[in-house]
């Protein structure tokens, strides 16, 4: 069976990153001035550390030397994971609200990840909701999205 070596596949991904960051520039350019700011900063700050990223393997000399990557079935599980539960993320989103999203795929996404301290999880999920609700409602001071919680009472 055929593995491509561990730099090509680094080199692979960086390649897919810079492209994906130039398309989303692209994209959050005409976004109106105020809400521009931090989406642009994000993409040309992604853009440019992957192509030092590109650079630093086109330079190491790793080419053509380094050997296939050892397949851990673990991580390719834990990959799986993450890329499952995007969709349903999205979907929940769409469905119950951000927040309540969150609140609930946190503790559901690192549980199947293997973490299984529940107080860690619980804290963890409180920080992150804390954190989201300080960015949105004191450093942006913009309104908290709609929750399901919301139109249920309206």
């Amino acid at each position: 069976m055929f593995l491509p070596r561990k730099v090509s596949l680094e080199l692979g991904a960086a390649t897919l990153v810079a492209v994906l960051s130039l398309y989303g520039l692209l994209t959050v350019w005409n976004y109106p001035d105020g809400s521009r700011i931090m989406p642009v900063g994000v993409m040309i700050l992604s853009t440019v550390l992957s192509l030092i990223w590109i650079v630093q393997l086109m330079m190491s000399g790793k080419l053509k030397t380094d050997p296939a990557p050892e397949i851990d079935v673990a991580e390719v599980k834990r990959v799986c994971t993450i890329l499952l539960s995007l969709p349903v993320l999205i979907l929940g989103v769409a469905k119950l609200g951000f927040f309540t999203t969150f609140v609930l795929m946190i503790p559901v996404i690192t549980w199947l990840l293997g973490y299984r301290n529940w107080r860690g999880i619980a804290t963890g999920t409180v920080i992150f909701s804390g954190g989201l609700y300080l960015i949105f409602k004191v450093v942006l001071n913009r309104p908290l999205p709609a929750e399901i919680w919301f139109l249920i009472g309206a």
